[in-house]
């Protein structure tokens, strides 16, 4: 009885060592298991990948966006509601990429000059303006201090147009890679069709130094309003 059992034990320790020595020998399964401990890597890094290169896009869009409202600007020998209308509406156009919300979006258009070859004879002759609901405070207000570099180089009679994007970046799948952040791009331009003089901002009833207020419809086509106008003395 027990050399019956002693043989059963015997044949069973042979025939696993048998299978353990082909196990050792054998690579399969091996990569299914190599795997398992990369692909959770691979797939972190391709979020990642993904978020940055998005957020280069969309940097490089609000790039062409100011560019766009700065050079539509200096074309004309003054701005109205329709003409800044149109350029607002022209800037936007190049914001097309996945998951862009234009209500996170601040675009503003400033006019400014020089009439006299003294500080007090600079002024901010009109404004153009759009806010997103979950744009505000995004982009800074401007004023004449912001602008003194570019004032001391004028001479008296000249201007310049500054055009101001900001948009509120927020990462469409993770914030671990990319935070939510305020990607913002300003150009300063001579005017073109008007030698440098500046451009006046004006009103369709011809109020001038006007302060504009801009609001796109379900199609982003803008239209503007006034608000208000500047001083004559600033």
């Amino acid at each position: 009885m027990f050399s019956k059992f002693q043989h059963i034990f015997q044949t069973t320790l042979v025939k696993t060592r048998r299978v353990h020595k082909q196990l050792r020998r054998s690579n399969e399964g091996s990569a299914a298991v190599e795997f398992v401990f990369v692909a959770p890597v691979l797939i972190f890094l391709y979020i990642g990948l993904y978020e940055v290169s998005i957020a280069f896009t969309v940097n490089g869009t609000i790039n062409n966006s100011s560019e766009i409202a700065a050079s539509f600007s200096t074309f004309e020998e003054s701005l109205d509601e329709v003409n800044l209308a149109n350029i607002m509406t022209a800037s936007t156009a190049v914001l097309d990429y996945p998951n862009f919300d234009i209500e996170n979006l601040s675009i503003d258009v400033y006019s400014v000059e020089q009439t006299g070859a003294t500080a007090n004879t600079r002024r901010i002759v009109g404004q153009a303006s759009y806010e997103g609901s979950r744009a505000n405070n995004i982009a800074p207000d401007l004023a004449l201090s912001d602008f003194q570099s570019q004032l001391s180089s004028l001479s008296a009679g000249n201007g310049f147009v500054v055009a101001q994007v900001a948009y509120l970046y927020e990462p469409s799948i993770s914030s671990r890679f990319v935070q939510t952040v305020t990607l913002l791009d300003r150009k300063t331009l001579n005017p073109r069709e008007n030698q440098g003089s500046a451009l006046i901002v004006t009103t369709s009833t011809g109020q001038e130094r006007a302060i504009l207020d801009c609001t796109p419809d379900d199609r982003r086509a803008f239209s503007c309003t006034s608000i208000g106008q500047y001083p004559e003395t600033q």
